[in-house]
């Protein structure tokens, strides 16, 4: 009777292991963030690489497509690159540490900011850089923060997000530049893409926010 009672238990125990997640199935977000990082910083060696994925309206035109997405990822020397591709790692990490399906965000707001500047920033013939895709990373922490916190702290996330998307209008209407950027002398801000990024990291947030995490004694 004894061992009948522990062969029966056994059932239970083995169901609860195989619903827990894969090591693989939890890492691979983060390891997509940290492979696009990579990525930027090798093709920052190339530039063969940099003309082939830089965004370019001519070559969009022309049926280059994949430029919407790859232009993101391509930037203006290594200032440009560390700040830019340091927030967007920084960014990355803490959103998929709070939901894997946060990687999502990634290529959903590069391939809006592509299609953004295509459709309202006429006058930019190339563009380069992961602004637009941070902004959406940035949209998307606050707002399932916001969530997730409720009370008080949801207004101060909004109240941040608010802001920071009042500055993006206005630099959008009126041109000018309120902070300094990292971009160097000569090239032009495009000042669509953090509008696009977090209209785009927003809305992922409101249609499919992570669920809130139940106690688990860690």
């Amino acid at each position: 009777m004894p061992a009948q009672a522990i062969a029966g238990a056994a059932p239970p125990a083995s169901r609860s292991a195989r619903s827990q997640p894969t090591d693989s199935g939890r890492n691979w977000p983060l390891a997509t963030v940290l492979a696009l990082v990579a990525m930027s910083l090798l093709v920052q060696c190339s530039p063969a690489a940099q003309a082939a994925l830089e965004f370019n309206r001519a070559a969009i035109a022309a049926g280059q497509w994949w430029r919407l997405l790859t232009g993101n990822f391509v930037h203006y020397g290594w200032l440009h690159l560390a700040a830019n591709v340091g927030a967007f790692a920084v960014l990355g990490w803490l959103a998929v540490g709070r939901a894997s399906r946060a990687v999502w965000v990634v290529p959903l707001s590069a391939v809006a900011v592509g299609l953004g500047i295509q459709l309202w920033a006429g006058g930019t013939a190339t563009y380069r850089g992961v602004s637009g895709v941070d902004c959406a990373l940035l949209a998307w922490l606050l707002v399932t923060t916001a969530f997730q916190d409720g009370g008080w702290k949801a207004v101060a996330w909004l109240g941040a997000l608010l802001l920071v998307a009042a500055k993006s209008v206005y630099e959008a209407v009126t041109g000018q530049v309120l902070l300094p950027t990292s971009a160097p002398p000569g090239v032009e801000v495009v000042n669509i893409t953090p509008v696009v990024g977090l209209g785009i990291g927003a809305l992922a947030a409101v249609i499919a926010p992570p669920a809130r995490q139940a106690g688990n004694g860690h």
